[in-house]
């Protein structure tokens, strides 16, 4: 078993947005401004006599900040199993398409690293991406081999490396995700569908998901739980414009995004030390080179699983370390 120990100076990672509910009068009409981060969004006035400036906090804030008064959250130490999905069906046309336009090249006297001969492969690649019939793309065969051997070697790892074996699990909504969750923890009780780790928002066919109803619908995937796909959130409405727009996600806006996993991880329930993320390729190379801090980490290839044991601090929703074992 290969040992890793590298440790990344992290970057840094956004905090919690408070919104307070502002009340203030002075001989005149009283005023509610909604702010966040002292940006005034509307304000509703009513009559009223002069009083003193108010502050009012939410309830949830108030029991947060009562929580804290007793006892200040320390940070978590938690081991993360980073799991990428088995090939998908339109990770086969990619391939193919890229050999094609590579052979061709060749054949037109042009070498293999030659900047033309790669970008040809890369036009090519990404024709295939806009075919319909790829929504949401499914598994290969091949792909669910790969995630039936991924779940032998997650059990080897454990076993190797004495570590607990996943006690939650959170996959992004795609059907490929989904599969390879699926297939790897046939057994799991805990396993939590989340919208924020899904592929990087091209707007093309593979990388847009079904309906909630629709997966809901699958007896493979009954037992997961997606409750919190049926919130429409900012995020969603964002990505559902980048798909009837066919606008792309870019790879800063997707880095970005990636912080949203400290946030997954703080909301899961404090008794959890070992958690397993399924989701995708440009998903884990941007948290991986971004909130990790490793800019030159490899791209995960299909099935393929890393370990890092990281440090959370639930309050601010951002970690301390990031440590790579496997």
């Amino acid at each position: 078993m290969q040992e890793f120990t590298k440790t990344h100076k992290l970057e840094h990672t956004a905090t919690k947005t408070k919104a307070n509910l502002n009340i203030s009068s002075q001989n005149s009409p009283m005023t509610f401004h909604n702010t966040i981060h002292g940006e005034v969004f509307g304000s509703v006035q009513t009559m009223g006599t002069s009083m003193p400036e108010m502050t009012f906090q939410s309830p949830s804030a108030i029991l947060s900040k009562q929580h804290s008064d007793v006892q200040e959250k320390q940070p978590l130490d938690l081991t993360l199993f980073l799991i990428r999905h088995g090939e998908a069906s339109h990770n086969v046309l990619e391939k193919k398409a890229k050999q094609e336009a590579l052979q061709q090249a060749l054949a037109e006297g042009l070498k293999a690293d030659d900047e033309l001969t790669k970008e040809r492969m890369e036009l090519a690649r990404k024709r295939v991406l806009c075919d319909d019939n790829l929504f949401d793309a499914p598994l290969s065969d091949m792909g669910k081999e790969e995630a039936r051997r991924s779940r032998a070697a997650l059990a080897s790892i454990a076993n190797a490396e004495n570590l607990t074996f996943p006690e939650e699990i959170l996959v992004s909504p795609l059907t490929r995700t989904l599969e390879t969750a699926n297939l790897i923890f046939p057994d799991h009780d805990d396993v939590h569908v989340r919208e924020e780790l899904r592929e990087r928002c091209t707007g093309k066919p593979p990388d847009s998901r079904s309906s909630t109803k629709q997966l809901r619908s699958r007896m493979s995937f009954c037992r997961f739980s997606m409750n919190r796909l049926e919130e429409l959130t900012a995020l969603q409405q964002v990505q559902q414009e980048w798909e009837i727009k066919k606008e792309e996600e870019n790879k800063a806006m997707l880095r970005e995004r990636t912080r949203q996993l400290f946030r997954l991880l703080a909301e899961c329930p404090p008794n959890r030390k070992s958690i397993a993320v399924v989701t995708h390729k440009a998903y884990l190379r941007e948290l991986e080179r971004g909130p990790f801090g490793d800019p030159d980490s490899p791209e995960f290839k299909n099935g393929e699983i890393r370990v890092y044991k990281i440090r959370l601090h639930p309050e601010t929703e951002s970690i301390e370390l990031a440590d790579r074992i496997v």
